[in-house]
């Protein structure tokens, strides 16, 4: 669940959520899992989104819901206009159309 919390908060913000200048530096930074910077980037995003991505991203595996349990969530009941248009950028980006997800992206999301 780790990963596709990661995958949704990419989704989101457009941007990745660890970083390195090394393959290593990269693994090592999700090692490490900091992750207090991210609700700056999701101040933009719903009550239930910002929980359900925190949820995905707990650092103990323990503490993350299951996909049963996330799929269960309140955000996929809200929000469902969000979860359109990332369906629909999904659409787009397999068309390979850059420059209609560009527009799409930027007026949307």
């Amino acid at each position: 669940m780790f990963s596709l919390g990661v995958v949704l908060f990419n989704l989101l913000t457009g941007c990745f959520l660890f970083s390195g200048a090394t393959p290593e530096a990269l693994l090592q930074a999700n090692i490490y899992c900091d992750l207090s910077f991210i609700r700056k980037y999701l101040q933009h995003t719903s009550h239930h989104c910002k929980d359900l991505v925190l949820w995905m991203l707990e650092k103990d595996p323990e503490d993350r819901p299951t996909p049963k349990e996330a799929l269960k969530h309140q955000w996929f009941k809200c929000d469902k206009e969000v979860l359109k248009n990332l369906l629909s950028i999904n659409d787009l980006t397999r068309k390979q159309d850059p420059e209609r997800v560009k527009t799409f992206y930027n007026g949307q999301v």
